[in-house]
């Protein structure tokens, strides 16, 4: 107990309960496995590892495309240690780091490099057949040379 967790141990021995915890957990510790073992008793082995995978999502992100806490701290991590090998860049869009492959530089369209998720921005743009202004929302329509007007002109 002194070597795991000093702090723990201190407050307890300044309470005057650091021997305390071997009677908690001697009467404790059967009524807990009961429960706990009641638990995997009950679950199916598929559920069981549902439970973990679930947990483990919590730590390091979703299947819907969020990061967790701990998978953003490991991108963030290698992302610094990479930059000074130049195996990252910034992105001159949303100014964040990426690994170097993960966008490109198109030179017809500026001189600056770009990330994967910006160019896919970039490339839904579309110039409106009535307004000739460019943008993201609106719909196809064949009257027009462009094939596509904007929300503004429907």
């Amino acid at each position: 107990l002194l070597v795991a967790s000093p702090p723990a141990a201190i407050k307890a021995a300044s309470r005057g309960r650091l021997l305390s915890w071997p009677v908690v957990c001697a009467v404790g510790f059967p009524m807990w496995a009961r429960e706990t073992g009641q638990w995997w008793v009950q679950s199916t082995a598929r559920h069981i590892s549902w439970w973990y995978v679930h947990e483990l999502r919590k730590v390091f992100g979703t299947t819907r495309g969020d990061r967790g806490p701990m998978a953003n701290f490991l991108a963030a991590v290698a992302a610094q240690a990479s930059r000074p090998i130049g195996c990252s860049r910034v992105c001159k869009g949303c100014q964040r780091m990426f690994h170097r492959w993960a966008g490109h530089v198109d030179v017809s369209v500026d001189e600056g490099w770009y990330c994967e998720p910006c160019w896919q921005v970039y490339h839904s743009h579309r110039m409106c057949g009535l307004c000739k202004r460019w943008g993201t929302r609106g719909s196809n329509d064949a009257a027009f040379e462009s094939g596509w007007i904007c929300t503004c002109c429907e």
